[in-house]
């Protein structure tokens, strides 16, 4: 049984460890990002059923050590034409591009 439970705890540390981020210089993260609210809604308009249904509303950008951050809130129309409700997400710039793309629900409000 107490090998069972230590196989289990270091797996799970692994997985905790595993998933630390990384810090990027200045340099690496490059200048902030003055078109990031267009990136954003390209990007959803790219994937939306309904391209011209997307409504985004983005607050301002930040910079953090893993980059320039911002969050947004989207609503689009699915394939009934209704909407879906608000979803929040939180967008991550390097050098003036969308490197990662998160469903956050503290973007919301």
């Amino acid at each position: 049984m107490k090998s069972i439970t230590a196989v289990v705890l270091t797996c799970v540390l692994a997985m905790i460890t595993g998933c630390a981020s990384k810090k990027y210089t200045p340099e690496q993260i490059g200048p902030e990002s003055y078109n990031y609210k267009q990136i954003a809604l390209y990007y959803f308009q790219s994937v939306a059923k309904d391209p011209d249904s997307v409504k985004m509303q983005m607050g301002p950008i930040k910079l953090t050590p893993l980059g320039w951050r911002a969050c947004a809130r989207v609503n689009a129309k699915n394939s009934f034409g209704g909407y879906v409700g608000d979803k929040g997400y939180l967008f991550t710039y390097r050098n003036g591009k969308l490197v990662k793309m998160l469903e956050d629900k503290r973007c919301l409000g």
